[in-house]
C-alpha cells in the first residue's frame, strides 16, 4: 500500500519496482520508506539467505536476475537479453545485455556461472538449488564477454524458468562478503542492520534507466496492524503484506495496490493421517466448502475462486478442468458413507512463506 501523496510524486510504478526490481524514471528525489515484517538477526543481504519477504525485496533492489516473470509466469528477459537451446534441450546459449555492476564493471559470463554454482552448492542450501542440480558445470563455458553456454545432464526445455527464482540474483565473481555488497540492481548499498533499517541509493547506471526515487529505506514493523497505522500516520509510504480486512478499512490519502495472481490462500488437508486419509472425506470438503463466501469474507472480496490446483490463470495451468461447484447433498452423502458424521477435526493457521508464493514450474 502507498499513500496517494507518495504515489503521485514518485510514479505509479514504484511498488512494482520493489517486487520486480525494475523501476521507472518518474520525477522525485526524496526517500521512499517501506515497512516490512522483520526477520530479526537472521536477515542478510546474501540472496541465498533470502528466506523472508524483506530479504527478497532488498535482494531485488540491490541485484538483478537473468530473467523475470510476466503476470502469467511466462519468462521475460532482464540481464539475459536472449537465449536458445539446441534440439536436445541440454545445451543453452545465453546472450547477456551490456549491463554493469555498481562498481561500473561490466557483467561477464563468469559472474553468471559463479552465481549459478553458488545456487547449486548443497552446502549453501539455496531455496532454488533443485532447479540447478542438473547443470553440468564442468562442461559449461564462457563463449565471449556477452555469451555463455550452459550444459545440462538431462533435457530441460523449461530451464529458463529457473533463472528468475529466489536466490538466483547475479553476483560479481568471487563475492563472499555481503556486509556492503555490490550488485547490478536499480539501487546501491548505503547501510544495513540485520533486523533493523536498510538504506539504498538510486544507481544512475542501471541498464533499464534510473529509478524515479533517490533513496529507498526499509523500515522493520513487525505487526501487521502497526504497519497499516504507520502508513496512515505518514511514518512510512508503503506497507507490505497487509490482510484484506485491513486493506478494506483504508481510505482517504491511501491507495491499495494489488497484483492479480501473485499468491494464493489454501486450506490444506493432511491426507497421511485420519480423518483425511479417507478420500471420501477429502471429496466431501471439496463439495461442501462455499468458495464464493471464502473470497467474500476471508479475503474481503480481494480474490477469485480457486479450483483445487495451484496457479489458476497462469501459464501451464490445466484450464480444461471444469470448475468444481458446491454440492452440499453430495458432501453429506460422502461423510455418511465414510461413517464420519459428527467427527471433529482440528485446523491451524500456517504463516505464508515468500518462497511458496510464486515459484517456477
Amino acid at each position: 500500500m502507498l499513500t496517494r501523496r507518495r504515489l503521485l510524486s514518485s510514479a505509479a510504478g514504484m511498488a512494482a519496482g520493489l517486487t520486480v526490481a525494475g523501476c521507472g524514471t518518474g520525477a522525485g528525489s526524496n526517500r521512499l520508506r517501506v515497512a516490512f515484517e522483520s526477520g530479526g538477526s537472521r536477515e542478510t543481504l546474501d540472496p541465498l539467505g533470502a528466506t523472508n519477504f524483506v530479504d527478497q525485496a532488498r535482494a531485488k533492489a540491490l541485484f538483478d536476475t537473468l530473467v523475470t516473470y510476466a503476470d502469467d509466469m511466462s519468462v521475460r528477459p532482464r540481464l539475459a537479453e536472449s537465449w536458445e537451446s539446441d534440439d536436445s534441450g541440454r545445451r543453452w546459449r545465453i546472450r547477456l545485455r551490456r549491463a554493469r555492476f555498481h562498481d561500473n564493471r561490466p557483467i561477464d559470463p563468469a559472474d553468471v556461472l559463479y552465481s549459478m554454482r553458488r545456487v547449486a552448492d548443497p552446502k549453501l542450501a539455496s531455496a532454488s538449488r533443485q532447479y540447478f542440480a542438473g547443470v553440468d558445470f564442468p562442461s559449461c563455458r564462457r563463449i565471449s564477454p556477452t555469451e555463455l553456454e550452459l550444459v545440462l545432464h538431462n533435457p530441460d526445455f523449461e530451464f529458463p524458468a529457473a533463472w528468475g527464482a529466489p536466490s538466483t540474483e547475479i553476483l560479481p565473481e568471487g563475492t563472499k562478503d555481503f556486509t556492503a555488497p555490490i550488485g547490478s540492481g536499480p539501487f546501491r548499498f548505503v547501510s544495513f542492520t540485520p533486523g533493523g533499517q536498510a538504506v539504498f541509493r538510486r544507481w544512475h547506471g542501471h541498464w533499464a534507466g534510473e529509478s524515479g526515487i533517490e533513496e529507498l529505506e526499509f523500515v522493520p514493523v513487525q505487526d501487521e496492524s502497526a504497519r497499516a497505522n504507520a502508513l496512515l500516520s505518514g511514518q512510512v509510504d508503503y506497507a507490505h503484506d497487509v490482510t484484506a480486512t485491513t486493506a478494506a478499512r483504508l481510505t482517504g490519502d491511501t491507495r491499495v495496490l494489488t497484483a492479480r495472481g501473485t499468491t494464493m490462500q489454501a486450506v490444506n488437508l493432511r491426507v497421511s493421517r485420519p480423518p483425511f486419509d479417507d478420500p471420501r472425506l477429502v471429496q466431501a470438503v471439496y463439495y461442501g466448502v462455499d468458495r464464493q463466501d471464502l473470497v467474500r469474507i476471508a479475503l474481503a472480496g480481494h480474490g477469485s475462486v480457486g479450483n483445487d490446483l495451484f496457479d489458476k490463470g497462469q501459464r501451464g495451468y490445466a484450464a480444461a478442468i471444469p470448475q468444481r461447484h458446491r454440492d452440499v447433498d453430495r458432501a453429506r452423502a460422502l461423510v455418511r458413507e465414510a461413517g464420519a458424521e459428527g467427527l471433529p477435526s482440528r485446523s491451524r493457521r500456517v504463516p505464508r512463506s515468500p518462497s511458496s508464493s510464486r515459484r517456477p514450474p
